[in-house]
């Protein structure tokens, strides 16, 4: 074999070899695989927006253990009467709610507007005191459209009555709100949405032209609420309607507020 067909036969050898240890090109991937992946991302994102905005995670509060009326005695009647600002005071968080003493009835109105009125107080816990009152509701806020009771944009009820525990400190309060709602059932309750220190319970819920008669344990309720005992003592009690949040109308009357207690000590 002469020189030249040995170097022809040394090429065509190492061709062979650079093609048997030639990298093969890379895989290209099938275009179902990615459609999956973004499937899989769009679903899990799906998936925290939807459980962001469940309904209310919070249990349904439990029936309250009240005492008959004829078990419990008066510790203060908190009346409406005329002048109001001589026994009310007033705090204004969006533009005035109208106020109205009509006999012995307190009648509340908003149109897009939120303040409360309030009378202080100064009651001992040890009493266990109850808080009963009567109202009628007329109209509630409408444009509710939240999956949560603690929504800021829901944030209207036609009623509220409020209890204010004030601890060793006068910026130091726990409160309770007891609501009138039409969307939420009764018992359902939450954090406010602007303060933790805010409990909000529904009490009533769906439309009525008639009285409804209230009563609560504030003792009980607290306890359920916070998870221990109160601190402090009942420092006042407050009446709001508001509708500022949703731009509607609410309406609704008041009667019978009255801070009572157990007549006897063995009921606790």
């Amino acid at each position: 074999m002469d020189q030249d067909e040995v170097d022809m036969q040394t090429q065509i050898e190492a061709k062979e070899l650079n093609e048997t240890f030639k990298p093969s090109p890379p895989k290209k991937e099938p275009p179902f695989k990615w459609i999956f992946a973004l499937a899989f991302i769009f679903s899990l994102g799906v998936g925290i927006v939807w459980y962001t905005n469940l309904p209310s995670h919070h249990h349904l509060f439990p029936p309250p253990q009240s005492l008959k009326d004829p078990d419990l005695t008066i510790i203060k009647n908190i009346d409406f009467k005329q002048p109001l600002t001589q026994y009310w005071k007033e705090h204004v968080f969006n533009s005035p709610t109208s106020y109205v003493v009509e006999n012995d009835m307190l009648h509340a109105s908003s149109h897009g507007t939120s303040s409360m009125i309030y009378q202080e107080v100064n009651v001992d816990l040890s009493q266990r005191p109850f808080l009963t009152w009567d109202w009628k509701a007329i109209e509630l806020p409408g444009n509710k459209q939240g999956k949560r009771l603690a929504d800021k944009s829901n944030n209207d009820f036609a009623g509220r009555v409020y209890t204010i525990f004030k601890g060793k400190f006068p910026m130091n309060a726990d409160v309770i709100q007891y609501v009138w709602d039409d969307r939420f059932p009764e018992g359902t309750f939450s954090d406010s949405p602007f303060l933790k220190s805010v409990k909000i319970l529904v009490v009533k819920n769906g439309k009525s032209n008639d009285w409804v008669s209230e009563k609560r344990d504030l003792l009980n309720d607290y306890q359920a609420l916070f998870g221990h005992p109160p601190r402090g003592h009942l420092s006042a009690v407050g009446i709001m309607s508001d509708s500022d949040n949703t731009k509607t109308k609410s309406e609704i009357y008041f009667r019978n507020l009255s801070l009572k207690k157990p007549k006897s000590n063995l009921i606790r």
